[in-house]
This record gives C-alpha cells, sequence and structure tokens, in this order.
C-alpha cells in the first residue's frame, strides 16, 4: 500500500517536524551528501509518520532512499547498502515549483 502512495516516498520524522501529526503529509527535498553515491537531485518525501528515534532526523522508505542515487545501474543498491547517510533537506512546497 506505501508503494502507490505518493510512489513510496514517504518518510518519518522527527517529533519538531512532525508536529504531533500536524506535520503529516508535508515534503521535504532531501539531498545525499555522498557524491561518489548520490545525484545532486536528491528526492521529495512526503512526511507520514513520527520517527522515534534521535539518530537521524528523518528516516526514509528504501524507495525514497534509493531515489538519491546516481542514475547509474547498481548505485541505488550500493546506497541502500549505506543504511544511514549523511543528507541536507528543506521544506518543499510543488506550488512554488
Amino acid at each position: 500500500m506505501a508503494t502507490s502512495f505518493f510512489a513510496g516516498h514517504i518518510a518519518a520524522a522527527i517529533p519538531s517536524i512532525y508536529k504531533d501529526g500536524a506535520g503529516c503529509g508535508a515534503c521535504f527535498q532531501v539531498r545525499c551528501k555522498n557524491p561518489k553515491l548520490c545525484s545532486t537531485k536528491g528526492t521529495i518525501v512526503m512526511i507520514t509518520d513520527l520517527n522515534k528515534s534521535n539518530q537521524t532526523d528523518l528516516v526514509l522508505s528504501s524507495r525514497a532512499f534509493r531515489a538519491m542515487a546516481k542514475p547509474i545501474v547498481g548505485a541505488d543498491k550500493d546506497l541502500l547498502k549505506q543504511g544511514i547517510v549523511d543528507i541536507e533537506y528543506q521544506r518543499f512546497d510543488s506550488q512554488n515549483t
């Protein structure tokens, strides 16, 4: 079911972003900072859940995580093997693009 919602590009966010559910549905552009594995484009994710971990601000679905990879065969799998990567993210408003 999750793959049909926002093409599976979903994420859980820390409480300051999730805001007791008020942040649910917010979109963020997320870019991986590893230039060997990641494209500069990144991916757009929709917040759908609360991330209770204090290790990372966002927990991306595997589909969203792999979408940050360079468009080279196998790069998405190599990126997924990393597990945790440094990212940058910003709020994305589709009406302003």
